[in-house]
């Protein structure tokens, strides 16, 4: 999981602004507005999961753009073959590396993490399944935030004037986290508030 993370900052180095604003303007739509765009919204998370996988196994510049793009039409047929559980298998997929992260660096032993990484996804999974508006919130946040940092990410580098300001926030351990957990939060608050207007 790290090492996909670091293949990713790298590509986001050398994206340049037109991708920073595409991803930041696109983060920004799902986190204001991912409710109402719920099966499509679910779509284009599948083809941007494919477009990291893509662009971490193929690290050069041209191979990552056709990596991403082959990764994006793969993971969004899959989507479309899953359909009304796409969204409960995403949130258990999330789970269940977001467990790995965890435990990854521990001295767990193997079989227990597996174990434990089998039990994440089928209870993440389970909740999303029994409540798809919310986990369709829940997922449009928080990609929506991974998009608008990864898009603010490459802005910065691509700019003499912020790269270095940029570089310094990101000496700090808690700046990403940060920027992660802010947006999502924010977005979860926003989409359920304007979810529970429509509903009343």
């Amino acid at each position: 999981m790290r090492e996909l993370l670091t293949e990713w900052n790298i590509f986001l180095a050398t994206a340049g602004t037109s991708f920073g604003l595409m991803a930041a303007l696109t983060g920004l739509s799902f986190l204001l507005i991912g409710w109402r765009i719920g099966a499509i919204a679910i779509d284009v998370i599948y083809a941007i999961i494919g477009i990291a996988l893509g662009v971490a196994f193929h690290g050069e510049t041209v191979g990552a753009y056709v990596g991403g793009a082959l990764g994006a039409m793969l993971c969004a047929g899959v989507s479309r073959l899953l359909r009304r559980f796409a969204a409960p298998v995403m949130a258990g997929v999330l789970g269940t590396l977001t467990t790995w992260t965890v435990l990854g660096g521990s001295t767990v032993p193997v079989p227990t993490i597996y174990a434990v990484l089998l039990l994440a996804f089928l209870m993440v999974g389970g909740i999303g399944l029994t409540n798809k508006k919310t986990t369709t919130v829940v997922l449009t946040s928080f990609v929506g935030a991974s998009l608008v940092a990864s898009g603010l990410t490459a802005l910065a580098a691509d700019s003499r004037i912020l790269s270095p300001h940029f570089r310094e926030l990101t000496s700090f351990g808690i700046f990403y986290p940060f920027l992660l957990i802010v947006p999502t939060i924010s977005g979860i608050f926003l989409q359920l508030g304007a979810l529970a207007r429509r509903d009343g």
